[in-house]
């Protein structure tokens, strides 16, 4: 003991000790969630417009099996899965629902999502 009755040889951590502790983990947290934010965002943007690019090339397969016909309207996805066109109904990652337009000469169909409207 010294002089003052306390012991040198304590372990533990300073209360500042602490503190800086935490302020370098919350600067590196403000560093990284923006980054990791926009990472969930660009996933879930590739992610449906490769089940839209998966949805048109089905219809376009189904129309060209089918006398230049595509499934009725309201129930695409359901006639493309009983046919075998898709092997699983695809899920927007963001919660979107996918939508049918034919081209006004009908060759052609577009596929969109009521949440990632980006082509």
């Amino acid at each position: 003991m010294n002089r003052m009755g306390t012991k040198h040889n304590e372990r533990g951590f300073t209360l500042i000790e602490m503190l800086v502790v935490v302020a370098i983990i919350g600067v590196f947290l403000s560093l990284a969630l923006p980054v990791y934010k926009d990472t969930v965002v660009n996933a879930q943007n590739r992610s449906c417009e490769l089940n839209k690019r998966m949805l048109k090339v089905a219809m376009e397969t189904y129309y060209l099996n089918n006398g230049n016909v595509y499934p009725t309207m309201r129930k695409e996805i359901d006639e493309l899965l009983a046919k075998h066109y898709l092997e699983e109904r695809p899920t927007c990652s963001g919660g979107g629902t996918y939508t049918f337009t034919p081209s006004a000469d009908g060759k052609s169909v577009d596929v969109s999502c009521t949440i990632h409207h980006a082509p």
